[in-house]
């Protein structure tokens, strides 16, 4: 099956990332993230910030996604199965430090 790369402007996997892609298998397993240095063919590119998860964990509220990410990013190991998220709303200064203080106008999806 095709690998399915999927890029940002923020990546959150165990750091914020600036102008990563997170890569998955046709199974949509963990491959892994890596920096997007040149335009790559059959790239998703998403505006905000991509969170990959462990496909168990399913944050409910930006709120638990900002306690929660980095021990949720620091578990994934390649073959894992991968839920993305997207998190739209945050500020690029909040995205760059991965934080966001107030989450009010936050909005996460799952891709």
């Amino acid at each position: 099956m095709a690998r399915k790369r999927f890029a940002a402007h923020y990546v959150w996997c165990r750091e914020a990332l600036r102008l990563h892609y997170v890569e998955l298998d046709g199974a949509g397993r963990w491959v892994g993230c890596y920096p997007l240095e040149a335009e790559l063919a059959a790239t998703a590119f998403y505006d905000g910030v991509l969170i990959p998860l462990p496909q168990s964990v399913q944050p409910q509220d930006a709120a638990t996604l900002v306690a929660h990410w980095r021990e949720w990013t620091a578990s994934l190991c390649p073959g894992d199965p991968v839920a993305l998220y997207q998190w739209k709303g945050i500020s690029p200064t909040a995205a760059k430090l991965g934080t966001d203080d107030g989450c009010g106008n936050s909005h996460i999806q799952r891709l």
